[in-house]
């Protein structure tokens, strides 16, 4: 289960391992979170941030 925590103004998304991996994604690496409204229901999109 995702866990969600504010620290100041920065959210910390605490996903499961096995979400990480399925997606492709590495520990750490920053996520933009985008919402999203449709049909009156909101959505969080995660959206993984190349890293440089």
């Amino acid at each position: 289960m995702p866990k969600l925590q504010q620290n100041g103004s920065q959210y910390i998304l605490t996903i499961p391992k096995e979400i990480v991996e399925l997606e492709g994604w590495k520990k750490g690496q920053d996520i933009k979170l985008r919402r999203i409204s449709a049909k009156g229901e909101e959505y969080i999109a995660l959206i993984p941030q190349e890293e440089l």
